[in-house]
């Protein structure tokens, strides 16, 4: 079954390169059957045609750029690689990567451009989608009340990735809590919370859940802050454990409410109690 899909990997590639030759004299270029089915043209039986028309099925916005390029690798008797947008027949966009090299005649002089095209449109495709996924990431995880972490399980819970909320809720760039840059995570919790987030975070990781708390941290400016955080380890397939990812953020108005209500709540039935006497 692999030796299969390794055939079929390497077919598909195969068909995704098509080998061209340029005619610097007559201006004609003699292309093979993939090329033709690349733009989506008709194959002719010569495999001939002129090269306007090749210029007239790339992208508008990257004609001039690709024109450039062809005429500085003939001015330097050179070789370059390209890649350009490509308009086939029926309308469809294909992202074509380009290679060549000039061919000389007897004189020393540019006579032909021999090359390839290879289909990239899947592969740029994948990479756009990717870096679509990346801005949404970004995006969201900037505007979340709160920081998005990546640390290690360690007495500085050492951060190897923290999102821009980390401003906003520690005082502290980003910069500075990765590897400890300027502090530690560690440093920021509050001494007398500190024993009860390693064992809530160790217990978690033992029964291989999740662990949820709330403590305290002081920020750069040295306020204290009520913080909430969630959070589980990251591991291998062999179950060895890489990092800690989660979530904190800032509770501190809802812990200051929740005090007030059960300040409010003593004090009532404190009332009643006189009241009964």
């Amino acid at each position: 079954e692999q030796d299969a899909l390794a055939v079929e990997s390497h077919r598909r590639a195969a068909a995704a390169i098509a080998v061209w030759e340029w005619n610097l004299q007559t201006n004609e270029v003699q292309g093979d059957e993939r090329l033709f089915e690349m733009y989506g043209q008709p194959v002719d039986p010569s495999g001939r045609f002129p090269f306007e028309q090749w210029t007239r099925q790339v992208h508008l916005d990257d004609l001039a750029g690709q024109m450039a390029a062809l005429q500085k690798t003939i001015a330097t008797k050179g070789q370059g690689v390209r890649e350009f947008r490509a308009i086939r027949t029926d309308g469809a966009l294909r992202y074509i990567q380009a290679a060549e090299i000039v061919i000389l005649n007897e004189q020393g002089e540019p006579a032909r451009m021999v090359g390839v095209n290879i289909d990239i449109t899947e592969r740029k495709c994948a990479e756009e989608a990717l870096r679509e996924n990346q801005r949404m990431l970004t995006t969201l995880m900037a505007n979340l009340p709160g920081l998005v972490y990546r640390c290690q399980n360690d007495a500085d819970w050492t951060m190897e990735f923290v999102s821009e909320g980390c401003l906003a809720l520690t005082g502290y760039r980003p910069t500075d809590l990765l590897g400890n840059k300027v502090t530690s995570f560690g440093e920021l919790i509050h001494p007398e919370d500190r024993e009860l987030v390693t064992r809530m975070v160790q217990s978690a990781l033992e029964r291989r859940g999740v662990f949820e708390m709330n403590y305290r941290i002081r920020t750069a400016g040295g306020q204290e802050k009520w913080v909430w955080e969630r959070g589980q380890g990251v591991h291998t397939a062999d179950d060895t454990l890489l990092a800690l990812e989660g979530f904190i953020t800032d509770v501190t108005a809802q812990h200051r409410a929740e005090a007030e209500r059960e300040a409010a709540t003593k004090r009532e039935q404190a009332a009643r109690d006189d009241e009964l006497l």
